[in-house]
Order: C-alpha cells, then structure tokens, then sequence
C-alpha cells in the first residue's frame, strides 16, 4: 500500500493511534527502567545504533529531499522518467519511515523526556516538507491518460511494483487536488496532527493520577498501569474503588479530552470535505478501496448478535454471585482455582507451542521476536501505556510494545501483537518496500487468530 503524499502524516499519526488501540492495555506496577534486565527490553540500535547516527541520517535525507522537484515537469516525458521518480519518492519515503520509527520507539520508552518529543516533533515536519515536495506527482500522473500509463508499465518493468499504486491514484481522480491544493494540504496536516501529540503527552507524562488505599492496606497509584491490575482484582470493594476513582480522575479533565477528541474529529471532517468526500467514513475508507457498505454490515452484524453477549454478562454474573453486574465487574477473576500468572518465559513457551498449526516457518519468526528483542515487556516510568506493533522500518524488523504483568491477558497480548508483527515481517521478506504494506482494515485478522490459537492451546492443557 503507498501512501499519498498529502497524507503521510495522517497516516503515521492515525495508524499509531489505530494500532494502540487494538487492544487493552496490559501493565504492571512501574518499574525503574534502569534495572529491568535488558532482555525484556528492545534493541533499537538495529535501526539506529546511536541518537547520533538517527540524526546523521535525518540531516542526509533532508539534503536529499530537494532531488525530488527535479522530476517536477517531467513525469510524462517517459516511462523511465516517472519510474526515476517513483523510485526516489519511495527511497526517500522508506527511510523517513525509518526515522520515524526509532523517534517514535525512543519517545515511547519514556514519554517525559523533552529530547525525544523534540525529535518527534522534528519528523513530523520532515514529513511535512516530504509532503509538500511531493504534492506535484499524483496531480501530474493524472494529467496522464490511461492509455499512458498502460504503455508506460509494459515499457518499464520498474514500474511494475508500482501498479497497485497507479491503479490507485487514478481510481481516486475525483479526490485529488490541484499541486497548489495538495502542497497546502500536506502542510496543514503538521498542525492537525496536534490532538494526538497533546494527548499522549498528557496521559501518559502529566495526568494526575489518583491513589487509593486498597483492602490489603496497600497504596496504589491508579495510572493505566495499577488501573489494569487492580480492575480484575477479586475483591468486588477494590474494583468499585478503583474503577470510580479512575475514570473519576479522568472526568475532571473531561473538558480537556473532550476538545483534543473534537479537534481530531474536525480535522478528519475538514480533510473529507476537502477531498471531495461526502463523509469522513467515506474517506477513510475509500483510500484501501472498502465501500462503506463493508463497515455498516460489520457493524449490523455485531448488532444482530449482541444476544449471545448477553447471555454471557448473565452468565457472569451468576457465576459471580452478585444482585446486578457492574461494570467493574466485568474484569473480575471467574474460576478462583485457576492461575492465571505467567512469567514471560512461560507465555514464550505457550505462545510458541499454540503456534505450531500455522508451520515451523512462521514460529520461527516469532521466536525471533523473544530472543532478537524486539518487545520491550515491562511498564516503566513514563513509558507509552497500552500495546502496539509498529512494523515501518522495512529494512529492520518489526518491533513491540506491551506493558506486562504477569496475567493471561498479558500473554494474550503478546500473541495478539506478535500476530502483526508475523504479518510485517513476512510480508517486507516476500513483497518490495511499495507493495509491502497492507491496510488497517485487515490487520486483525492475523492478530485475533493468533489469540484464538493461544486460547486453542490453554484449553487442552
């Protein structure tokens, strides 16, 4: 999947966003992440060995970022001149993925530290220069008639890879712009990309998290880290206490969450309208080629089962043996004789034994993920809260994040995320850089399935 260059930053900031919240946050009490044994830690210096050496090459991009508008003009000259310029967009593209991946990695170990937002923040203007050089290449291509293009490809084998992205670029005509329109476009996106940065900065460095004192005498300070643990503790009393102090907490700034939810849905709204689309759900689907009628039946077919739902919160709660089912309920432990805790080697070893059906290749994959470290496991100081795969730096490997404590939903989120990665992984081995990506709305499929195999696997235990 390529990426237009009007939304590249859209897609960075969105698919953070998208793959943070594909599941819950699994975490622990934090830890000084000094003295967590570097094995449960990531190794970021097979992107980059040194915050220098990220910043040589930054510095060497940016240089060559000019290259760009020397194909400016030129596109339809010839089928090896629109290849050039594919070519070098890709290039220069694949390493600002690069960048942006050890920035954001790097900011996520410990989001307090001003250095690393500071480079963040560097990258999102790169890619917003990048954005803006590139905005004369879909408006030019489509100046192009098909019959051009058609006889390009079958000149210029070079051009094969980029097919699927040509086909694209003319299926979506009506929805882009002028040069002038799609340079402005991709300078506003460094703007509209500000919710999200507010956001994590203020949930995971400055929230001010409530404490509690819970039945055992202990104090715990409820940041999503305790918040995770204690919501499924068994005790009903500390569920209620945590969960009312939690969200309490969180409804004192609900003005604050409120406007950064707004800002980013009107954000949305202003690049659909213009696009020319009549929805945001219409332009946020039509850039992977889902009719909205795919979303709405998916939507009505969750519906149509919440019976089945149901049935289950009545089970629960009989099994609980509580008069009504709260909703700091619903993570509350059912079978009190089954434990739950494992210890990271054991969800390796579990994980790795659940995914035998899918071949020795594909394990072994994963187990590269355990031993090559690429999953950074414990909650720390400041880190990144919740889970998430980020699979951009094509040349490298994916890499993990997860908060781990310990529990079973812990290890499923292991799997979950190492489902994504498999995907990444294998996918930048067998496809060239722009046709190795593939879009959000699949991406589950590989996640889910490998959590249905763990389950699989712990029933038969």
């Amino acid at each position: 999947m390529s990426i237009r260059p009007s939304t590249a930053i859209h897609f960075i900031a969105t698919a953070t966003v998208f793959l943070i919240s594909l599941v819950n946050s699994s975490t622990a009490q934090e830890r000084d992440r000094s003295k967590v044994p570097v094995q449960y830690t990531w190794d970021l210096t097979a992107l980059y060995p040194t915050d220098q050496a990220w910043r040589s090459a930054k510095e060497k991009l940016v240089a060559e970022l000019p290259k760009l508008k020397e194909y400016q003009g030129t596109l339809a000259s010839s089928a090896q001149r629109l290849a050039d310029a594919l070519e070098t967009k890709s290039r220069m593209q694949k390493e600002l993925r690069r960048l942006s991946i050890y920035a954001g990695l790097t900011s996520d170990q410990d989001t307090r530290v001003s250095t690393y937002q500071g480079m963040k923040q560097e990258v999102a203007q790169l890619w917003s220069t990048f954005g803006a050089d590139c905005a004369f290449i879909e408006p030019e291509i489509l100046k192009m008639d098909n019959a051009t293009l058609l006889r390009f490809i079958a000149q210029e084998p070079r051009l094969q890879i980029y097919r699927h992205y040509l086909d694209d670029v003319t299926r979506l005509r009506a929805h882009t712009l002028n040069e002038a329109e799609e340079k402005l476009l991709a300078t506003s996106e460094l703007m509209a990309r500000g919710p999200w940065s507010t956001y994590s900065i203020f949930s995971d460095a400055e929230f001010p998290y409530p404490t509690v004192v819970l039945a055992d005498g202990k104090t715990a300070k409820l940041n999503s880290a305790a918040y995770e643990l204690h919501r499924a503790s068994p005790i009903r009393e500390d569920r209620e206490k945590v969960m009312a102090s939690f969200f309490g907490a969180l409804g004192a700034y609900r003005g604050t969450f409120g406007s950064t939810l707004d800002t980013s849905v009107q954000a949305s709204i202003f690049y659909a309208r213009a696009r020319k689309y009549d929805t945001a759900l219409d332009a946020a689907l039509d850039d992977a080629n889902i009719p909205t009628s795919v979303y709405t039946k998916l939507l009505e077919g969750v519906n149509r089962n919440l019976p089945t739902f149901h049935r289950y919160l009545k089970l629960r709660k009989r099994m609980l043996d509580v008069a009504e089912l709260h909703y700091y309920d619903l993570y509350a432990p059912l079978v009190k004789s089954v434990d739950t805790s494992y210890s990271i080697e054991e969800a390796e070893k579990n994980i790795l034994a659940a995914l035998a059906p899918l071949g020795a290749e594909y394990v072994a994959g994963a187990r590269h993920a355990f031993s090559d470290r690429w999953i950074d496991f414990y909650p720390t100081e400041g880190k990144s809260s919740g889970g998430y795969m980020s699979g951009g730096a094509y040349d490298v490997h994916p890499y993990i994040l997860v908060n781990f404590n310990g529990k079973y939903n812990d290890m499923t989120t292991v799997a979950h995320e190492l489902g994504h990665s498999m995907q990444s992984y294998f996918s930048n081995k067998a496809q060239p850089y722009p046709m190795a990506s593939y879009p959000n709305f699949v991406a589950e499929v590989a996640s889910t399935f490998n959590e249905a195999l763990l389950i699989d696997y712990m029933q038969l235990c």
